[in-house]
């Protein structure tokens, strides 16, 4: 477990941190959808950062923050599930209005920013309030944790219905419907594509429905990761819950492997995400905030020792084609760096 946390603490950091800077550093890649992808990998950072040391913490030498914090931080587990959930759940919706309802009004980054603005405290309001009102320090075995004190065991049953329901099923029923939607209009589009004969514009044509496949096919893959790692452990939850005394006592053992089970795939979800998306987007990869600015940094040294090999080659064919080769180490990775270039299109 303790290599578990550590390993989420240092590759949640650093994919997160990756993911953040790489969008926010650019203005080419401030788009709706980026936006969402950002907010989420804020969520996922502030997980890798604060919830888990504290979690960490806890576990050895209980809770060090006291009840006022207890209060505060305590929800935010369980708010952050719900903000992941909903900015992917609104992902896919701005995707289906993107590919199935191409005419309607498209959302402005404004409205993005609001939408996240809201989401953060609609999911506060509706999950991280109700909790706070019921989190105190508890000592057992003389350490001090920080667990949520439930005025009985049916408002607590309630509670965890309630978010399995509304913050795991709910999203993951809105999404599979509307990716279903997605694929299916992308595969008649490629399908009318195909039927009409060959021609420039017809290739561009295809080439934009390949790139929208493309993106579709990433997005499907973040929300497969969201649910597979934060579904086993609702399932946990509502099982503890409504099994009898006597099955916990009989399968003890088998209860203890999917809890722990469930528990390492909720804390890898938080940092799968910027290793998916820089696989394979290749507007984060050519974007990636570390490339890009390794390479700024030293296209004056590539250029000064393009023209010194030059001045001094013996081979004069060769003076372009050294610089060329040279030059090719950043323009891999920073196709921004030279004003001239064409705009190009986002994957996302």
């Amino acid at each position: 477990m303790i290599c578990l946390m550590a390993f989420v603490i240092l590759a949640g950091l650093i994919g997160n941190v990756m993911v953040i800077v790489t969008v926010a550093a650019k203005k080419s890649m401030w788009t709706p959808c980026n936006l969402f992808i950002m907010n989420i990998a804020v969520a996922d950072l502030l997980v890798s950062i604060i919830l888990t040391p504290l979690r960490m913490a806890e576990l050895f030498v209980g809770w060090p923050l006291g009840e006022f914090l207890c209060r505060f931080f305590g929800p935010l587990q369980d708010v952050i599930v719900c903000i992941s959930a909903v900015t992917h759940t609104v992902i896919a919706l701005e995707r289906h209005r993107g590919i199935v309802t191409p005419f309607k009004a498209k959302l402005s980054l404004r409205s993005a920013k609001i939408t996240i603005i809201l989401i953060c405290l609609v999911c506060y309001l509706v999950i991280g309030l109700p909790l706070a009102l019921v989190l105190k320090q508890k000592e057992r075995k003389g350490v001090t944790h920080c667990r949520a004190q439930w005025p009985s065991k049916t408002n607590r049953v309630i509670f965890e219905v309630y978010l399995v329901a509304f913050f795991i099923l709910v999203p993951l029923i809105t999404q599979t419907v509307t990716y279903v939607k997605i694929v299916t209009t992308i595969k008649g589009e490629d399908a009318s594509a195909q039927s009409i004969s060959r021609s420039g514009t017809v290739e561009q044509r295809k080439n934009q429905i390949r790139k929208k496949a493309h993106l579709v096919k990433m997005l499907i893959i973040l929300v497969a990761v969201f649910q597979v790692c934060f579904i086993p452990r609702g399932v946990y939850m509502l099982l503890s819950e409504f099994i009898s005394l006597s099955y916990k006592a009989s399968h003890r053992e088998s209860l203890f492997i999917a809890n722990i089970t469930s528990i390492i795939l909720f804390y890898l979800k938080h940092v799968l995400n910027p290793f998916i998306l820089f696989a394979m987007s290749t507007e984060f990869k050519k974007n990636c905030f570390p490339c890009g600015n390794f390479c700024s940094k030293n296209s004056d040294f590539i250029s000064s020792m393009s023209r010194f090999m030059s001045q001094n080659s013996k081979v004069p064919n060769s003076e372009a084609s050294d610089e060329k080769e040279l030059k090719k180490l950043c323009d891999i990775s920073s196709p921004d760096m030279h004003d001239g270039k064409k705009e190009r299109e986002s994957d996302v």
